[in-house]
């Protein structure tokens, strides 16, 4: 019984230890005008927006690509609008470099929270 216990802890020790390693290269960089970007659609952001990228997550998880393409599609809807509505982009501005990075770090920031909660989730389980 106390194997079961243990691995969650380990599981959660290992997500951490990466968590970490991803935070200190990241703020190791100069803030780019991407992570400006990226920080104001954070920022504006709902907890729609989290499940609509959990949606995204468990679809793929499970191969089912038809919802995953759906969930990703209402997932980066949601970001374009948050972009142009609160954050000054332009539709053309869409179609840029800036814009392309700034997702990834979106979606990165999303990824990052559904997996701290998930192993808060653990946590909370192994206790």
């Amino acid at each position: 019984m106390g194997e079961h216990i243990q691995e969650p802890r380990m599981i959660r020790s290992l997500a951490a230890a990466s968590l970490a390693i991803v935070f200190t290269a990241i703020s190791a960089q100069a803030e780019t005008e991407s992570q400006v970007l990226a920080a104001c659609m954070i920022e504006h952001s709902t907890e729609t927006d989290v499940a609509a990228m959990k949606s995204v997550m468990l679809h793929a998880l499970q191969d089912q690509e038809d919802e995953a393409t759906a969930s990703l599609l209402k997932f980066a809807f949601s970001a374009t609008s948050i972009a142009t509505s609160d954050c000054g982009m332009s539709l053309s501005d869409l179609d840029t470099p800036l814009f392309e990075d700034a997702m990834q770090i979106y979606g990165e920031h999303f990824g990052t929270v559904i997996m701290e909660r998930a192993l808060s989730f653990l946590g909370e389980f192994g206790e």
